[in-house]
């Protein structure tokens, strides 16, 4: 489905054009970024006519039957995941998108969502720079040495009495 048509476009740019709005502000009606919302304003602004949406645009397309029919006959063979059955279709010959291929096999009960697969997965609140100092502080207090870091243009002496006493109480 498409998030845009002639009668929102024509809403968005007279909300930002003429009512004085930002376009972050009405972008998150339609679920369109703000930059979008900024082009379709540009456009309106340069030509005074309303921005209209490609008609050529290229359509979303759907498993042809042969294809359909393939799957289904390599999978009751097979009984292989959709990421390996395109590999297995493509062997014998057959192409199918994979994502395709995922839904299809998600329509007939095949397969199913993992939702703790689809998590996002947790970074570290430090960034590179501040984990490798840390690093070095530790290497350096197990050796007893007083280290030199350069962090930067910034030259960093750390005492060694420093670092053992936070390293420590971690023990």
């Amino acid at each position: 489905m498409t998030k845009l048509n002639k009668k929102r476009v024509k809403w968005l740019v007279d909300q930002v054009a003429k009512h004085d709005k930002k376009p972050q502000e009405v972008a998150c009606v339609y679920n369109v970024t703000g930059r979008r919302v900024q082009q379709l304003v540009q456009e309106y602004r340069e030509t005074k006519k309303y921005p209209e949406l490609k008609k050529d645009r290229r359509p979303r397309t759907a498993l042809s039957n042969e294809q359909e029919k393939r799957i289904e006959e390599c999978y009751k063979e097979t009984l292989l995941t959709p990421r390996l059955l395109y590999f297995e279709l493509k062997r014998r010959g057959y192409y199918a998108p994979k994502n395709k291929i995922y839904c299809f096999m998600k329509n007939k009960g095949w397969i199913w969502d993992e939702p703790a697969k689809k998590k996002k997965r947790k970074r570290a609140d430090m960034n590179g720079s501040i984990r490798d100092l840390w690093f070095m502080l530790i290497i350096t207090a197990q050796r007893r040495m007083t280290p030199l870091v350069s962090s930067g243009s910034m030259m960093l002496v750390v005492e060694y009495c420093l670092v053992a006493s936070s390293i420590a109480p971690m023990q």
